[in-house]
């Protein structure tokens, strides 16, 4: 067997050279940057200056537990940002909307979640206004197993 699993198959029989092989990706390229985004196993979300959700990509609909037409325009603090015994953090010790209000960047290792579900899942998260947009990475999800992304569970 080869190292993929093919009898007398190996790695490089999967990689043709050829044009249709070669052509370069540019990072000027929108479609790129949405594939990435579309694709990537962290919950990102970008939200608006007051806060409200203007866009999840589909690992922040499954940590969410909830579909993106419900979340479009709601409140992320409000919606979902808990302390570690789950209660609504008052904005105004809210470090995630200090940094938001301040257009800084931002990081927290020990909140959780709200999920549609009603349950709650520790996360850690980031937060970083790009030009005129601000975006906040909903967790760094070391903590939350492939279950809570859609998959099987980890093992």
């Amino acid at each position: 067997m080869g190292p993929c699993g093919k009898d007398g198959g190996d790695v490089a029989e999967g990689l043709k050279s050829g044009a249709e092989h070669e052509r370069r990706l540019s990072a000027g390229e929108p479609a790129l940057w949405q594939q990435v985004v579309e694709q990537l196993g962290t919950a990102l979300s970008v939200i608006d200056p007051a806060g409200r959700i203007v866009a999840v990509n589909p690992a922040a609909e499954r940590l969410l537990q909830r579909a993106v037409r419900s979340v479009y325009g709601r409140d992320l603090h409000d919606l979902c940002h808990r302390d570690p015994g789950g209660a609504l953090i008052p904005r105004e010790r809210c470090p995630l909307l200090w940094a938001l209000a301040e257009r800084r960047s931002a990081r927290g290792d020990d909140d959780r979640c709200l999920r549609g579900d009603g349950r709650l899942v520790p996360i850690s998260w980031s937060a970083t206004p790009p030009g005129g947009r601000r975006v906040r990475r909903l967790p760094g999800h070391g903590r939350v197993d492939r279950r809570d992304r859609g998959g099987p569970p980890c093992r």
